[in-house]
């Protein structure tokens, strides 16, 4: 994977103290995410205006602190892949319970199964920070995965439920803050909506599919993996792989 970082993942470094406000086209993003809400409300998915999964119970937990352009990814992240993956998946984010007590972003839910395949994190500092991620994303696929306490699946009427689920394979995404910026800057500039398909979009999404392709093939060599981990990797990693150039 040296090459590819060597690539892709020459970083600027971020102003941190930069506010969502004044970044161009983070106001017509949130509106994307929003419009994405209303659609999977409509189809029966338990999340917020924000696309994230409303908790079971609400419980006690110290918010993640998180940068602003941090906030802006992952909701970059969750529109972009339900943009191509919608056919299969649905991307949403996790809620702030998970997101601050289990280190996790984002799942991808299946709608042919009605399970949650895997989940994300993310960084977009620096290679370094992204090589740092890696490292504890593998640990945790080591141990088995991560659980959410607010998880995705289909009851027995194939209803969406928030319900516990247990040893998911976890990525770790990146993206760098001056591609954040283009991407937002298109979008006011061009007017892009949920249904509307850039080409700038779409080399976003074989970026990020890429990294999570050759983050399953690292995964998979391993073998102290559990077994049960590198089917499920297996699985995930051959229904993304023909998006790829596509």
């Amino acid at each position: 994977m040296k090459k590819f970082e060597r690539e892709f993942f020459k970083f600027e470094e971020e102003n941190p103290e930069v506010l969502i406000e004044d970044v161009e086209g983070a106001a017509e993003l949130i509106e994307i995410n929003k419009s994405l809400s209303e659609k999977l409300k409509k189809e029966g998915f338990p999340v917020d205006d924000r696309c994230r999964i409303i908790p079971r119970e609400k419980r006690k937990y110290n918010p993640i602190e998180k940068t602003k352009f941090g906030h802006l990814f992952e909701i970059i992240k969750t529109v972009i892949l339900n943009k191509f993956l919608e056919d299969q998946f649905v991307i949403v984010r996790t809620s702030e319970y998970d997101d601050s007590k289990n280190k996790v972003d984002n799942i991808i839910f299946e709608r042919k199964t009605g399970q949650i395949v895997c989940a994300f994190d993310e960084t977009f500092r620096s290679s370094e920070d992204f090589k740092r991620k890696r490292e504890i994303v593998l640990n945790k696929n080591l141990e088995g995965g991560v659980n959410l306490d607010d998880g995705l699946i289909y009851n027995e009427k194939k209803e969406i439920e928030v319900q516990r689920v247990s040893n998911l394979p976890i990525f770790c995404l990146i993206l760098k803050e001056s591609i954040i910026r283009d991407y937002l800057s298109e979008i006011k500039k061009n007017k892009l909506d949920l249904n509307k398909k850039s080409d700038y979009e779409k080399t976003i999404f074989q970026t990020l599919i890429l990294i999570l392709d050759l983050q399953a093939g690292e995964i998979l060599s391993n073998k102290e993996v559990d077994q049960n981990l590198k089917r499920k990797i297996k699985n995930f990693q051959e229904k993304i792989s023909h998006y790829l150039n596509k």
